[in-house]
């Protein structure tokens, strides 16, 4: 019984003197570690290319510190949007932690989705008017 209670003992000693790294990041990191996911995120959506206008999607990134998105990415819908999603989240949720963390305030304005979207080259961008 009592090498039961030594082995909880230094289970939960274990457990709480393992402070995650995230706490020990400065801001300057954080924010370059928020850069190299948007980097990737968007090194994968050039990875793919359109052939018509139809071809093409957006979805809603990032959290400013008063709610809502960022921006928005547009994409060719021939991408894995599965995989999109996932990485898309991943850097919406480190944002958001990134936000807390640091007192980050924001502009409250909420962009607008885009407009009508194109497909120039292979590439999807929104129409100019």
């Amino acid at each position: 019984m009592k090498s039961i209670i030594l082995y909880l003992i230094f289970l939960l000693l274990s457990f709480f003197s393992c402070s995650p790294q995230s706490d020990t990041v400065s801001r300057e990191e954080a924010s370059a570690q928020l850069q190299l996911k948007l980097n990737q995120i968007n090194e994968f959506i050039a990875e793919a290319s359109c052939t018509a206008d139809g071809n093409c999607a957006y979805i809603p990134y990032g959290s400013k510190a008063c709610g809502g998105p960022q921006g928005y990415l547009i994409y060719p819908s021939a991408i894995d949007e599965t995989k999109l999603e996932a990485m898309v989240a991943d850097y919406t949720e480190a944002e958001e932690r990134y936000n807390e963390k640091f007192g980050i305030a924001s502009d409250c304005r909420i962009p607008a989705p885009p407009g009508e979207l194109r497909c120039e080259n292979g590439i999807c961008k929104e129409a100019e008017d």
